[in-house]
């Protein structure tokens, strides 16, 4: 049947271009490119069944020759359409809408003799016959490409199912993340993170508000490595847009399912939704408690001229979390070309970490001097509030469009801790040796953001124009306070000298404007971004303001060039900035472990990334291959750097600014269908990193050539049922000091769908199959080396239940017409 749509088309398309090589009355030397755009066609649409028309019907005009759109219009309420400065020449006019089958009508000619081209009644069947076909040509692509992004759609990844965003990112090619959460994009850690296109409280602590975002709730993902000016310029590696689902079903419908894995691990989920011709009204509850243990171990040999020492340091904890997260909204259509759009998020996590720190001192020769215990209690409350005002108007002319919005996150942070300290007379620590040494950590933070953005986009007779402007801006409030017990008054005494209050506010204006268009088989996007930052971080404690304000020009060009036989090349350039964060500005440090201390640069300078992307695509009917070479050059690049106390041997974590890094290298992503139960998606990243920093006291240089795979591969063992496995690897990355090691699991995934409606569904998944994710880093500097290993628990089983329940109602479904077409990713980008 496929076949035969193909052959039909072919044979469409191959009449009306003999139609118009044939066609009588085209003056000499005349062509379609430079004939006069005079022509009109028009019609009305209605429905065969009923005979009555079909308004905001939509109707396209397409070039004969590619098929690629020339203009379009939507019908009114009487079924008519008409599409205007038409140049002269053969045409294919399509016409479809929701629920019925689509009609090609070619060749349409206009000429100097039939300038006007009428094509009085079109008729549109209801699709209810073809239902089964429907439901086969729907099935959404695992990954599409388009000029400037790739899209992974997760709905269907089971080895997620019951996890969190975490997990999802885990399985996305070149993207990876480590142990303790953090996102990097072709080995680098300077991307940024969204939520529908929002910052939301991820300016905070990410790792939390991704470990919030159920999996299930995820529609895709999108990465987005080389962004126009359209977008905000801010991460080296990208942009990665975590786009949740938004249930587009009329009537009254949900889904509610429950998650169990092994020791203690258990999620809850509940969406509802409500959608008619005037509203979309919808709420999603996730519940999720998780007790995970870890472990810690670290082996640091300090050299100094004078003398040589070290210590061993292991770690046993138990993280206990429970979060919720409520999002909430309603899109009220005011007509067929206005929609307003309230929506909220609330998210709030509570975790409890107990543990113990195991301290080993040695001497030149590795013999044991004294040992030290360190018990911990540290119980973390946070919450984040996400409000956001949308207002979308579209227009009868295809591709019109306005949007502006408003949003504001508040995302408060809680934190105590309780520490007591302990000496022993031998490694197996079973003899303590009082007093003990006891201390109180208290740290509260307040974030808010404020986002207010208008975009307007404009269709011309060659391409389209695209402005808008943003204002972004964010406050952080944290403040430290450090207690010390005092034996002789046997009181907690503040530690003036370690307690700390840093206020970060940070301003960032913007405007955009880029223009695209294409001539036959090429694609051009070209834009500039201005942007003007205003930052002001303030040490309350000793009245020291720290202040950069700076202007910023964003230049993006993206070409694409379309070759026979499913082939294209694209070629991108942008330039992005990477601004501190506060953690990595706030001098007043984190003293959590007084052996591994981290401290924060206020002089920190943001770094500009210049970055090219070359690409090439392939499609064949069972298979698709994509290639995408990059340069990413540092000016002014920040990096974490490591130096070690003589005195105390504690060791400082601080932020630099490098002088020179650049990383290149090419991604690779595959998928094959050799059969219809066999579907597999293959990718890689390699990249050679090079970073190279100068000191008063040394030069810190580095490079390697480092890798990640990606493996993702499902069976449809027989009918409703799939296996999925997946396996990731992320090679050795350089750091100033020293690298990171390898990284590697496997994850496997069973799914069955059951009952009539297949709306009964049941998961299986075991994450780590073999116990091997692990995240270590060796270090090798003059005066220290250290080796880390953090090994959080990651051999779990998952058990999980699903069941959708309600109907659509289809007797609504011609009033969304317009509201779908419109709110559609825009994947071909001219």
């Amino acid at each position: 049947m496929r076949f035969t749509y193909i052959l039909f088309a072919i044979s469409i398309v191959a009449f009306a271009t003999n139609s118009y090589a044939q066609m009588p009355n085209m003056p000499a030397g005349m062509n379609q490119a430079n004939a006069p755009k005079i022509g009109k066609i028009n019609g009305f649409v209605f429905d065969e069944a009923t005979g009555l028309p079909l308004d905001y019907a939509t109707v396209t005009l397409l070039k004969t020759g590619d098929s690629t759109i020339v203009s379009g219009t939507i019908t009114d309420e009487k079924g008519k359409f008409e599409i205007t400065e038409v140049p002269f020449g053969a045409y294919i006019v399509k016409a479809d809408f929701i629920g019925y089958q689509s009609v090609y009508i070619a060749p349409v000619l206009v000429q100097p003799n039939l300038i006007i081209k009428d094509l009085g009644k079109v008729n549109l069947k209801p699709a209810s016959s073809m239902l089964t076909e429907v439901v086969v040509t729907t099935e959404r692509e695992q990954m599409i490409n388009s000029i400037d992004k790739q899209v992974f759609n997760v709905e269907k990844n089971i080895v997620t199912q019951g996890g969190s965003a975490t997990d999802v990112l885990q399985q996305v090619p070149s993207v990876t993340v480590d142990m303790d959460g953090n996102v990097s994009l072709r080995g680098s850690g300077n991307v940024t993170v969204l939520i529908d296109g929002r910052p939301s409280g991820l300016s905070g602590d990410r790792s939390t508000v991704l470990s919030q975002i159920p999996a299930n709730s995820i529609e895709s993902i999108e990465v987005i490595t080389n962004p126009s000016a359209k977008y905000d310029p801010d991460g080296m590696g990208g942009i990665i847009n975590i786009v949740l689902k938004k249930n587009r079903k009329n009537g009254f419908n949900g889904n509610i399912g429950v998650t169990i894995g092994t020791r203690n691990k258990y999620n809850g989920t509940l969406a509802l939704n409500y959608r008619n011709k005037k509203v979309n009204i919808y709420t999603n509850y996730n519940y999720r408690y998780n007790i995970f243990h870890n472990e810690f171990t670290s082996f640091r040999k300090n050299i100094f001229s004078d003398t040589a020492f070290g210590f061993d340091q292991k770690n046993n904890s138990e993280t206990k979390s429970s979060n919720h997260l409520i999002k909430s909204g309603i899109d009220i259509y005011v007509n067929d070309l206005n929609t307003l759009s309230i929506s909220g998020t609330i998210g709030q996590t509570t975790t409890k970490q107990p543990g113990i720190n195991y301290y080993t001192f040695t001497d030149k020769d590795d013999v044991g001097t004294s040992f030290s215990t360190r018990e911990f209690q540290e119980n973390e409350h946070q919450w984040n509030g996400d409000a956001a005002i949308d207002y979308r108007k579209t227009y009868k002319e295809m591709g019109r469009l306005l949007t502006a919005s408003l949003s504001f996150s508040h995302a408060p942070y809680a934190r105590d801790a309780f520490y007591t300290d302990k000496e022993y007379m031998n490694k197996s620590f079973d003899v303590s040796l009082p007093p003990y040494d006891y201390e109180q950590q208290f740290r509260n933070q307040k974030m808010q953001i404020g986002i207010a953005q208008l975009d307007y986009t404009h269709p011309l007779k060659k391409g389209k124009v695209e402005t808008g402007y943003k204002s972004s801006i964010r406050y952080i409030n944290t403040e430290q306070v450090i207690n010390d017990y005092d034996s002789l008054s046997q009181t907690f005494v503040k530690n003036n000298l370690n307690s700390n209050h840093f206020t970060y506010l940070e301003q960032v204006h913007a405007v955009y404007g880029q223009y695209a268009m294409s001539v036959k088989k090429f694609g051009f996007q070209v834009g500039l971004r201005l942007e003007q930052a205003l930052t002001k971080g303030t040490f309350v404690d000793s009245a020291k303001t720290y202040k950069n304000n700076y202007f910023s020009p964003f230049p993006s060009v993206n070409i694409s060039y379309k070759m026979e036989k499913n082939q294209e090349l694209s070629i991108g350039y942008s330039r992005r900035i990477n601004r501190p964060g506060v953690g990595q500005l706030n001098p007043g440090g984190d003293f959590g472990d007084p052996l591994n201390i981290r401290i924060g640069n206020p002089y920190l300078d943001p770094e500009y990334i210049n970055a090219v992307n070359s690409g090439y695509k392939k499609d064949w009917e069972k298979a698709g291959i994509t290639l995408s070479a990059f340069v990413m050059q540092r000016q002014n690049g920040f990096m974490r750097v490591r130096t070690v106390d003589s005195a105390s041997a504690s060791s400082y974590v601080t932020f630099v600014n490098l002088a020179k890094s650049i990383n290149y290298g090419l991604d690779i992503n595959t998928k094959l269908s050799p059969v219809k139960w066999w579907n597999m998606n293959l990718g890689g990243t390699v990249f050679q990193s090079r970073v190279n920093y100068t000191t008063a006291e040394r030069v810190y240089e580095n490079n390697n050539v480092s890798w990640t795979i990606k493996m993702n591969t499902t069976f449809t063992v027989w009918e409703n049922m799939n296996i999925q496995l997946s396996y990731n690897v992320q090679g050795p990355i350089v750091i100033p000091q020293g690298d990171i090691k390898v990284m590697h699991g496997m994850d496997f995934a069973i799914k069955k769908d059951f009952l009539k409606e297949k709306n009964l569904t049941v998961n299986l998944r075991v994450s780590d199959v073999f116990n091997t994710r692990q995240f270590s880093i060796n270090l090798n500097d003059v005066d220290f080396i250290q080796r880390f290993t953090f090994k959080r628990e990651s051999l779990v089983g998952y058990f999980g239940v699903t069941y959708r329940f309600g109907k659509e109602d289809k007797s609504t479904q011609k009033f969304q017409k317009r509201q779908n077409i419109e709110q559609q990713p825009d994947m071909n980008m001219f």
